[in-house]
């Protein structure tokens, strides 16, 4: 193998070996799409389609469409089961995400009814109101930010809304969705009082960084049910 060939090769299993889907980086442009093409093109150059990242333990990365499609249409050898890494603080398989068949189809069919034409324009009234509503906070400062204001928190309100919960609840969905995913990943103890009621052997002191020592129900007991206890007080 020649210099010409070895430097490609060299190059992508460099990117393979440090890729981190949580935190990619991000390009001139404010998004990680550039340096996904530059993967994509430095693994087609060294023809190289998957390579081995070290991070999270280490996982394949595969960048070409031939060997994704290949993936995907093969669920026997290529579960979705436990997909999702690092975990969230969630003891259940995703809904979707980490379903194979028959599982998945099952889920799917239940979420469509709430995006097919009919039901979509039901919601059509309280998605407008909820707009408004986020439009009056801002609307006396004569300007804002239309993509943190009311792009960010209107995914939130819509979920509530499919979910049978009053609009306003958004905001808590949300902020209790982040907290079981990218706040539980980055820091688990601060995150715990966000996810879940907790209960503590000791006095828990606001900022502290003690663990709960098991979560609870009504926050003064052990839940019994709790399955990832994380002291054998827990279910005691």
């Amino acid at each position: 193998m020649d210099d010409a060939t070895n430097a490609p090769r060299a190059e992508v299993e460099h990117l393979f070996a440090e890729y981190d889907h949580l935190a990619p980086p991000i390009g001139q442009d404010g998004t990680p799409y550039p340096y996904f093409e530059h993967l994509r093109d430095a693994a087609l150059m060294a023809e190289q389609p998957i390579g081995w990242s070290e991070k999270h333990g280490g996982f394949w990365v595969v960048t070409s469409y031939a060997e994704c499609q290949s993936i995907i249409a093969n669920p026997i050898d290529f579960s979705s089961a436990g997909v999702i890494f690092p975990k969230y603080a969630v003891t259940e398989p995703l809904m979707l995400a980490e379903q194979d068949e028959p599982e998945h189809m099952r889920g799917r069919r239940l979420v469509n009814l709430s995006f097919m034409p009919k039901n979509v324009a039901n919601y059509a009234g309280a998605i407008k109101t909820a707009v408004h509503q986020l439009i009056d906070g801002f609307i006396e400062d004569g300007h804002a930010d239309v993509g943190k204001i009311i792009a960010e928190p209107i995914p939130a309100i819509v979920t509530a809304l499919l979910m049978g919960l009053p609009a306003e609840d958004g905001p808590l969905f949300d902020a209790w969705t982040t907290a079981c995913t990218h706040e539980f990943l980055a820091d688990p103890v601060a995150a715990a009082p966000k996810i879940s009621r907790t209960f503590y052997a000791t006095e828990y002191k606001e900022g502290s960084a003690t663990a709960p020592t098991c979560w609870s129900q009504d926050g003064d007991t052990p839940d019994p049910t709790c399955r990832t206890a994380q002291s054998p007080q827990c279910a005691t």
